[in-house]
């Protein structure tokens, strides 16, 4: 498992429509802490805990707001979301949480500044929704390294969910300023510290009225623990700031380097992908990724078959392990481990003690 101090973050679009109907909000938060170790412990209680007393049934320890809506009534939904997440924040391990908020006036923001053969300006509304939304889990942990002298400590292993978009600046600092760099397909699913950045947001979603970020640090205060959490909360909205989080190439952003293995990625084909993340087989793979210190990916061939190595699993879900018979006859190490079902079933089992039938 993934020792010692590391953050994680998650981001959400908020619609600001009683100011002005087309304008929008971004919220990323960033939370930090001591030990991972401690952590995952102590929020694996937590959620047993609270499942049990709320008759919520997770299949996977990590708890997904899907979850309280799916297994709480409608007059419940929101003191239940309330008792989880602020029992979660009350984790003494938790060291740090960053909050960042956008919004602009009318205003164009330059996209793409180094190539003068692509470089564009865009309305504030259109940047905000497609330009900044697709990566904007990063801005928050971009300022926490950032802004290292502030606080008493900062840790500089940085895990976050898989994103997209263009490269920017934030992205190229962010990676010269971490120690240890991690993105996690469906990692919200995957480590509970990503669980929980994306369960604060949800909380902050229902509680708090003025998205601000004076108001959801407000929030966040009265609901943290005095000896706790380090809170700061900034507005990202000055021209020197859009500079940097402004895509400054249209070139796609690389997330695969960064994906840990072992990777156990997924090829759904002939078996519908909703029909897949419904199973309980599923659920023990994420959870297999976790113990793992891995992740998990429905797969890509195009894209996926550049970075899988021998450390990696191939998982068939139509059994059909031949398709992929050339990554192993036509490499020498790149050679990852291809499995049927019940092969996937035996490890899991071996491994989890659970049998994912």
């Amino acid at each position: 498992m993934l020792t010692g101090g590391w953050v994680a973050s998650d981001a959400t679009i908020y619609s600001l429509e009683d100011e002005r109907p087309d304008w929008l909000s971004l919220v990323s938060v960033a939370i930090a802490v001591d030990d991972m170790v401690d952590f995952e412990e102590q929020y694996t209680d937590v959620i047993e805990q609270k499942s049990d007393e709320h008759g919520i049934k997770c299949r996977h320890p990590i708890i997904k707001n899907s979850d309280i809506n799916q297994w709480t009534s409608d007059w419940n939904r929101k003191d239940v979301r309330e008792d989880i997440v602020t029992s979660l924040l009350e984790i003494d391990s938790i060291a740090n949480i960053q909050i960042v908020e956008t919004s602009l006036h009318s205003e164009w923001v330059t996209v793409y500044k180094e190539q003068d053969s692509k470089k564009r300006k865009r309305r504030s509304e259109e940047f905000i929704e497609h330009d900044l939304q697709p990566y904007y889990n990063l801005i928050s942990i971009w300022e926490y390294l950032r802004k290292a002298e502030s606080r008493p400590s900062t840790h500089k292993n940085v895990i976050t969910d898989d994103f997209s978009g263009k490269t920017t600046p934030v992205w190229d600092q962010i990676g010269k300023m971490s120690n240890e760099l991690r993105v996690i397909p469906k990692g919200d699913e995957t480590y509970p510290l990503l669980s929980l950045s994306d369960l604060t947001l949800e909380l902050v979603k229902q509680e708090v009225d003025d998205w601000h970020e004076k108001d959801i640090y407000e929030y966040l205060r009265g609901v943290t623990p005095d000896d706790s959490a380090w809170i700061d909360s900034d507005g990202i909205d000055e021209e020197r700031d859009l500079k940097m989080i402004a895509p400054h190439k249209n070139h796609n952003v690389n997330t695969a380097k960064q994906y840990p293995s072992p990777t156990y990625y997924i090829d759904t084909n002939g078996f519908g992908k909703n029909k897949l993340r419904s199973t309980e087989f599923y659920n023990h793979i994420l959870r297999y990724a976790w113990k793992t210190d891995g992740c998990a990916k429905l797969f890509e061939e195009s894209k996926d078959r550049e970075y899988i190595n021998s450390e990696d699993f191939l998982i068939c879900m139509d059994g059909n392990t031949e398709r992929y018979s050339y990554l192993v006859d036509l490499n020498d190490e790149s050679v990852p481990n291809i499995l049927d079902v019940e092969g996937a079933k035996d490890i899991l089992e071996d491994q989890l003690g659970a049998y994912a039938g």
